[in-house]
């Protein structure tokens, strides 16, 4: 799992086994200040593209129990080796064609907006889907959309085959599987659980500044 401070400033890693638990903190404004970092490419991402790579990386990375190297290793190798495939192998999708997908998967979030009766941006509250592309080899085979919920990412969609056309096929089927009842449902559902979450929250604030209002030290 991985979670960034409120500025972006700060990426937490936080790697585990078996119930045992370990955080890699990295410094987004100078990710090659880890040692492990030192000799990557990452310095070269800006950080819209360095966010999503962490993030792409997170949601595959298990550690290897049988590996000699420690898990913060075993890491670092990792997110370093998918910035040079990020970084090194051709583009296959034009700009034009990249703004025309990230479109494509805009309109397919309104779509289920309004079969939820939800208002707009209703969506961004519970769920966010993001086009990624292709971070493994960048040759567009392995597109994908990022879904998030609360600001992490718990599902990655796939956009298999690097053609154009394909990945165009592969948005239109999967804009009638959001629309489908029982997603729709779900997502009222998530986005119900949402609007309590961000209640509560406000309330703990509202409780707190009251107590510290209140509260008074006499001599």
């Amino acid at each position: 799992m991985i979670e960034f401070d409120k500025g972006l400033q700060t990426a937490v890693i936080k790697l585990s086994l078996d119930g045992v638990y370990l955080n890699l903190n990295l410094s987004l404004g100078d990710i090659r200040s880890e040692a492990l970092l030192r000799d990557s490419r990452l310095g070269e991402l800006g950080p819209k593209r360095l966010k999503a790579l962490l993030e792409y990386v997170d949601h595959r990375f298990e550690v290897d129990p049988k590996s000699p190297l420690p898990w913060k290793e075993q890491f670092c190798r990792a997110l370093a080796k998918e910035c040079d495939a990020l970084l090194s192998l051709p583009v296959k999708l034009t700009p034009e064609q990249l703004r025309e997908v990230r479109r494509a998967v805009r309109e397919t979030n309104d779509s289920l907006e309004r079969a939820a009766q939800a208002a707009p941006g209703a969506l961004g509250l519970a769920l966010e889907f993001q086009y990624h592309d292709g971070f493994n080899h960048f040759t567009r085979d392995d597109d994908f959309i990022a879904v998030r919920r609360g600001g992490r990412v718990v599902g990655v969609i796939a956009l298999p085959g690097n053609d154009y056309n394909e990945v165009k096929k592969f948005l239109m089927a999967g804009g009638d599987r959001v629309l489908d009842p029982t997603n729709v449902e779900c997502f009222r559902a998530a986005l119900r659980h949402a609007r309590k979450m961000d209640a509560l929250r406000l309330t703990e604030r509202v409780s707190k500044r009251t107590v510290s209002a209140g509260l008074k030290i006499g001599g």
